[in-house]
Formats: C-alpha cells, sequence, structure tokens
C-alpha cells in the first residue's frame, strides 16, 4: 500500500487556502447558475410556460391555482408576464391534470362487485 506525504513545501495554510478557494469557486458557480436561472424566467425568448417553470424552481415555490391569489403578481413582474398570460397557464395546467385524471380513471379496470357467502356485496 502506498500513501503519499504532502510535500514540505506545502504548508497547512496552503491546504486551508486551496480549500477556501475551492468554496470560493463553488459559491461562484452557484451565483452564476442563479443569474441563468433568473435570466431564464424573464426572457422573451422563453414561452410563458417555461418562464413560470423557471421562476416555480428559483423560488422552490409550485404556482398556486386560485387564479385571484395575490403571488400571481410576484410571478408575473418576476417573469415579465402578464396577469392574463399567468392565469391562462393556469388554465392549461387545470385543463392537464383534468385530463390526465379521467385518463387514469378510464384506464383503470373495472371492479366487479363480488358476493360472499350470505350474498352480501363484498366492500373493495
Amino acid at each position: 500500500m502506498m500513501t503519499e506525504k504532502p510535500s514540505a513545501s506545502r504548508t497547512f495554510a496552503d491546504i486551508i487556502r486551496t480549500h477556501a478557494e475551492r468554496l470560493a469557486e463553488e459559491a461562484e458557480e452557484r451565483r452564476h447558475q442563479r443569474q441563468r436561472e433568473l435570466a431564464e424566467q424573464s426572457s422573451i425568448a422563453n414561452p410563458p410556460d417555461a418562464r413560470i417553470r423557471a421562476w416555480e424552481k428559483v423560488h422552490a415555490l409550485r404556482m398556486p391555482g386560485d387564479a385571484a391569489h395575490p403571488v400571481l403578481d410576484v410571478i408575473a413582474h418576476g417573469t415579465g408576464l402578464t396577469l392574463e398570460q399567468i392565469r391562462e397557464e393556469q388554465r392549461a395546467r387545470l385543463a392537464r391534470h383534468t385530463k390526465r385524471s379521467a385518463d387514469q380513471h378510464s384506464s383503470e379496470p373495472a371492479k366487479s362487485k363480488t358476493s360472499n357467502s350470505e350474498g352480501d356485496p363484498q366492500i373493495p
């Protein structure tokens, strides 16, 4: 088994500084990533749904379904969208959710009611 010893020229202060530099680089990368995400949420190159998803990601929040919720103003401001565009996305999400729920219910196998030995229907 081979172990490496730090070179004599590498001092404890160098190791700490290197670690501190690495932490600073990581912090800088997180700052740049956040700036990219903030730019993405308001970029006119992105459609409203993409901007709203970017806003949700940046803030770790989900857009509420209530069309009168006060946070919609904050989302509109952060994304550069109008309240009507925000509400349009709410309606689109509700429609997708409703369709998905309907599709799931229609694809579930029909549950048959069978009788037990006393002739009463069984509770599923």
